[in-house]
């Protein structure tokens, strides 16, 4: 099953994260980079930490992070959840 998710994630799913918001790694393939919206889209595995199964989905990321990848490329990726959403903390290829 694959879930897409834009932007902000339901009431239920932000529920879960404290207030600083939960971290976790995450492997997957970039299949989107939207510099005007300031989010790379990956396709990734399942992430034991927060209890996520195999989706896609969109991250926010800054322009640096952005940089790094192209569509297509395999990637290592760390992230942030809060209430306002996902954001990546580092990518890097594999």
């Amino acid at each position: 099953m694959v879930l897409l998710f834009m932007g902000q994630f339901p009431a239920c799913l932000c529920e879960y994260f404290d207030a600083m918001g939960q971290t976790a790694n995450a492997q997957g393939t970039v299949t989107a980079i939207d510099d005007e919206a300031g989010t790379i889209t990956i396709d990734h595995g399942p992430v034991e930490a927060v209890d996520w199964p195999v989706m896609t989905m969109a991250f926010e990321a800054d322009e640096s992070e952005r940089m790094k990848v192209k569509v297509g490329d395999e990637v290592a990726f760390g992230f942030r959840m809060s209430d306002a959403g996902s954001e990546i903390t580092s990518i890097e290829k594999r």
